[in-house]
């Protein structure tokens, strides 16, 4: 797997790896399947073994370095639905000692965690006494894409680097190199301007099903009669997570046309940005449990 896109996280980065002062703390954020998690792991392993650039040449799907630590949330899964937990105070604890020691090899002993923002109120306060107090031979990388749920005095101890969707290009002549044209540009479109998600798409026949599902659900919407947009929503309204997925890849779907739409049609395209914020403001209202989920889709699906 190579690194698509991101090409000023990676000369920052690497601008990093040339020089003699490394910071310790990081925090990659952005949305979620960008390859930050990705990024850090290859970033982490070139600093340890005091490589300039952010290469792999090994083939292999993970980082094996032993001076390298992940530190991820536990997850669960109950009728289909995945919780992930908190990362808790003494999972951190844990992690501190080991950061403590000297590197098994090269320069540094680092840690990374993936959903930062899982970390609770405790294990962020003890995360930050880490920060504060810094091993000259450690360095901590956060990975998150939901920034604001970081502490601010946690974000203003560490190098900050923001990450972006990917353009479609990019990805469609990537994975054009393993299939035909055609194929790869729906792939693109399909992974929503996100690598990882594209290696996902490709791996889960599922995922890539579900997909053509939520796009089939939404242009066949306009020619569908009454009832069967009632059973249609009363079918989206059972499952919240995988509906809000779905919106997203509608408005997603949404914009694409409207970027892709040679003619500028300015009516078609109006319609669009209405179609969009309908579609958003139906997204939000679903995730409160205090609302009518389905009475607010089957609202939605009549106005679409």
């Amino acid at each position: 797997m190579k690194i698509i896109g991101h090409k000023k996280q990676i000369n920052f980065l690497e601008s990093i790896l040339g020089s003699e002062k490394i910071p310790q703390a990081y925090l990659f954020s952005g949305p979620e399947s960008l390859g930050k998690f990705f990024i850090a792991e290859i970033f982490a392993d070139s600093l340890n073994r005091g490589r300039k650039t952010l290469f792999r040449d090994d083939g292999a799907e993970r980082i094996n370095n032993a001076n390298v630590e992940i530190l991820s949330p536990e997850t669960t899964e109950k009728r289909g639905i995945v919780k992930i937990k908190k990362i808790e105070i003494e999972r951190v604890r844990e992690v501190q000692k080991r950061l403590s020691l000297y590197p098994l090899s090269g320069k540094f002993r680092i840690l990374i965690i993936d959903g930062a923002h899982n970390l609770s109120v405790s294990a962020q306060n003890a995360l930050l006494k880490i920060l504060e107090e810094p091993n000259g031979t450690a360095v901590i990388i956060l990975v998150t894409h939901e920034e604001g749920a970081v502490l601010d005095t946690i974000k203003s101890r560490c190098q900050k680097l923001n990450f972006n969707l990917v353009a479609l290009d990019d990805i469609r002549k990537s994975f054009a190199e393993k299939m035909d044209e055609k194929e790869a540009e729906k792939l693109s479109i399909f992974s929503m301007g996100r690598p990882g998600e594209a290696e996902r798409l490709i791996k889960g026949e599922e995922e890539l099903e579900e997909k053509e599902v939520f796009l089939k659900s939404f242009k066949d919407l306009s020619s569908m009669d009454l009832v069967s947009r009632f059973d249609l929503a009363e079918n989206y309204s059972k499952n919240i997570p995988k509906t809000s997925k779905a919106f997203e890849f509608w408005i997603w779907f949404l914009r694409v046309r409207i970027f892709s739409d040679l003619e500028k049609n300015k009516e078609k395209i109006k319609r669009y940005y209405q179609a969009i914020e309908r579609i958003d403001e139906c997204a939000k209202k679903i995730k409160n449990p205090g609302l009518n989920s389905r009475l607010i889709i089957e609202n939605l699906f009549l106005d679409l």
